[in-house]
C-alpha cells in the first residue's frame, strides 16, 4: 500500500495544481475575476446573491473571482447584467486598483 499523506502535503499539492492552472489561463480571466470581485464588493452583493442572479454556482463564481476559471462569454454577460456593466468592462484593466 502507499504512504499515507498528511494534510498539510495535500494542502501544498492542492495549492500547486490550482497555481499550475491559474498560470495556464489567459490574463483576461484573471483580469474579468478582480473586475467581478470589485463591482460585486462596489454594490454590496455577496457571491451567493450574484451566483444566484447571474445562474451559477457560487463556488464556479469564486473560482472566477480568484483568476481559477475560463470563464464563457455567456457567464461574462450574465454577470455583467447581474452587476449594471457591460462584458467589455470586466475584460478591461480597472486602473484603480
Amino acid at each position: 500500500m502507499g504512504v499515507k499523506q498528511t494534510s498539510g502535503q495535500n494542502a501544498r499539492r492542492i495549492r500547486k495544481a490550482k497555481e499550475l492552472v491559474r498560470d495556464k489561463l489567459p490574463a483576461e480571466s484573471r483580469v474579468a475575476g478582480q473586475n467581478v470581485r470589485r463591482l460585486r464588493k462596489a454594490k454590496g452583493l455577496t457571491q451567493e446573491s450574484l451566483a444566484a442572479e447571474s445562474g451559477i454556482d457560487m463556488r464556479y463564481l469564486g473560482m472566477i473571482e480568484r483568476g481559477e476559471a475560463n470563464v464563457t462569454v455567456k457567464v461574462l454577460a450574465d454577470m455583467a447584467k447581474a452587476l449594471g456593466t457591460t462584458v467589455v468592462a470586466l475584460l478591461v484593466e480597472s486602473r484603480g486598483k
